[in-house]
């Protein structure tokens, strides 16, 4: 999987202290929770949730055929860990 990065979505992610490493990992991740895709702001994305490291984080991605964008990247909050963990059981 090939990735689009620029500094736009590069700076939006580390404005939550999240690196480009870390949301590809999210998005690569096998146990990964993720959610349908929905258009926003007339384009496709999938919101996902996965592991990256010791965190679980909440990514954002859509494509640019045939890249993979990451739109914005977050830790996961209280409700999308818990999720996550009982996905991984």
């Amino acid at each position: 999987m090939d990735f689009d990065w620029d500094a736009a979505n590069t700076g939006h992610i580390a404005l939550h202290n999240i690196t480009r490493a870390e949301a590809e990992e999210v998005a690569q991740d096998s146990g990964l929770l993720s959610g349908s895709w929905q258009i926003r702001n007339g384009k496709w994305r999938l919101d996902m949730i996965g592991r990256a490291g010791g965190r679980v984080l909440q990514v954002v991605i859509t494509t640019r055929d045939p890249l993979v964008r990451v739109v914005t990247a977050r830790a996961a909050n209280c409700k999308e860990r818990r999720m996550y963990r009982e996905r991984r059981r």
